[in-house]
């Protein structure tokens, strides 16, 4: 009789941290959530144009050299050309300055950085912006 009940209390003990358990990850999931988005996003502002990159595997679509066309490679639309350039764990950067409710947005073309370090997204989002702003020759 007592190792019964003592394998009904183990049992019971048992039950009540894996209810716990389960709590405590329903509650801390949102954090979690929030701490993977970070490090897969970068928010910034440089010279009033907001910059958002986006840490992932990129591939280039477009049949001209010069001119990037970057895509999520893993997207369900994606077909990559067979020259096209892929980038693996790199930062997409998106520049943007203005706002579409006062219609003045300006949305930049972005490109892909070399690495995943994140000191090549302001190195890259500022040439951008400066050939953005450089005065066309006509």
């Amino acid at each position: 009789m007592a190792p019964d009940v003592i394998q009904g209390l183990e049992l019971g003990l048992a039950s009540v941290r894996w209810k716990q358990a389960e709590a405590r990850a329903r509650r801390e999931q949102p954090k979690r959530d929030a701490e993977r988005r970070a490090a897969r996003e970068h928010h910034a502002r440089i010279d009033g144009y907001a910059v958002w990159a986006m840490l992932g595997d990129w591939a280039d679509l477009s049949d001209d050299p010069g001119r990037r066309q970057w895509v999520d490679m893993f997207h369900l639309d994606t077909k990559p050309r067979e020259q096209g350039e892929i980038r693996r764990n790199v930062w997409r950067i998106f520049i943007s300055k203005g706002s579409a409710a006062l219609n003045d947005l300006v949305v930049l073309s972005g490109d892909c950085t070399e690495t995943a370090d994140r000191a090549e997204i302001e190195q890259l989002a500022r040439r951008i912006i400066a050939r953005h702003e450089a005065p066309n020759p006509s």
